[in-house]
Order: structure tokens, then sequence, then C-alpha cells
């Protein structure tokens, strides 16, 4: 089969079939979903146990076991209202590319990414003693990428083995506060603001093509011969070596 039959982009490989065991996203996109559920386990990890302590703590036990409730691949912000997310959301999504080659087949994607974990509004008293969450999780998303890997999450994988991309490191963060739904009591009068704190993180990642197949190699025989005259012959290497 020709190295240019398929379409093969870090873990992407196209044509897509219609099989529909899997998610769209998992296998239009697996590198953003292995990255989305790997940022997942991190936070449940490392934030879970200590959230649903404050949370309990804080008055509010629906929470409990849920530091991440919902995931979104896509920007949550204009589909607020209707998409009706459960909160916390954490959503990893594609904003923009850049293409380069270092030869023919040696390809790059470099991917600008951006991730939202998104709390539920609270008082100020709630945000008082769950904002600091957004601190921890910023400061374990970028050590465990800075990393490749959390011996916890995912069996120990390295991220960069389940994404199938060269790279990736965090570019810069944000805790923010985002006003996501505006509600108007009465035409013309009270507008109330409904803000949700959040933590917003942008990623860059480089995505290499890589060809269809790469041939099998079962072994290699051959002779050496030294400028003396000596031949050494028969040299064997099998392959895999133990």
């Amino acid at each position: 089969m020709s190295d240019y039959s398929q379409v093969h982009l870090a873990g992407l490989a196209l044509p897509l079939t219609a099989a529909t065991d899997n998610s769209l996203l998992q296998d239009a996109d697996p590198a953003l979903y292995w990255f989305t559920q790997w940022c997942k386990g991190v936070i449940q990890i490392h934030c879970g146990p200590r959230w649903d302590a404050e949370v309990t703590r804080t008055g509010l036990p629906a929470l409990v076991g849920s530091v991440v409730k919902s995931t979104a691949a896509i920007d949550p912000v204009p589909y607020w209202q209707q998409a009706n997310y459960p909160l916390p959301l954490l959503a990893v999504y594609r904003v923009g590319s850049r293409f380069s080659s270092a030869t023919m087949t040696w390809t790059r994607r470099g991917a600008l990414w951006e991730l939202d974990y998104v709390l539920p509004p609270l008082s100020a008293s709630q945000l008082e003693r769950l904002s600091p969450f957004r601190a921890a999780i910023e400061a374990a998303l970028y050590d465990r990428t800075t990393h490749d890997a959390d011996p916890n999450v995912l069996d120990g994988q390295r991220l960069s083995d389940l994404m199938q991309t060269e790279s990736i490191r965090v570019l810069d963060t944000e805790t923010a506060y985002t006003v996501l739904q505006v509600a108007q009591r009465t035409p013309g009068t009270t507008v109330e603001h409904t803000l949700f704190p959040l933590l917003h993180m942008k990623f860059e990642v480089a995505e290499r093509r890589l060809p269809d197949t790469y041939p099998s190699i079962t072994g290699v025989d051959t002779t050496v011969s030294t400028p003396g005259g000596l031949t050494i012959a028969q040299v064997e290497n099998n392959f895999p070596w133990p």
C-alpha cells in the first residue's frame, strides 16, 4: 500500500470507517480526546478527595464526587444557555493550527488548544473556600504535562504516546470570572449577570504526520570485511532483540 494512500496525523487515521463503536471525537481527533481524558484523570487524582471534603464543608453536598462533572470538546461559552452543561465542566478545544514541513514525509501541525475548567455559580463565602482549587488544578496540569505522564492516570502511560504527538506545552493560564448567563427580569429594567469562576489555560501541541506503514524488519544477514582482508561471515541480527 502506498505511503500516501491514507492520512495519518498523530493518532488520526483517514479515511474514517463507518464503525461507531467509539465516539467521533475519539476517532476523528484522538489527540484531543485522550488529552481531555488524561486531564480529567489528573484533576480527579490530585484534587478529588479534598474537593469532596470541601464541598461538604461548604454546604454543597450535591457536588461530592464531581470535581469534573462533564467534559466538552468545544468552546462552551457561545452555547452555554442551550447546552446546559453539568458543572464543574472541563472543556478542551481547538483554536487554530499552523502547518510546517521538515521533509516531504515529515510534516507537522502546530495546534493551539484551550482549556476551561468552569465552576458553578458560587456565593462569596463559597468561592472563598473553593477558589484555591483553580490554582491547584493549574499546578497539577502544568507539572504533569511537563513530565509527560502521571503514574496514577491511565496506567501511567506517557501523554505523548496516548496522543501520538511530538510535544505539548503550557503557554499561559488565567483565573477569571466569566459572565455566561444574562437574565432580564422585566424588559427594560433589571439585568442580572451570573458569574461562573473558571480556570483558562492555553496549550501548544506539535502533531506530526506519520507514514501509512513502516517496513517490518525480521532480521539482517550480512558479512563484514576488514581492511586487512579478514572476512567475518554470516553475521546475523534477529529482531526484536531480547
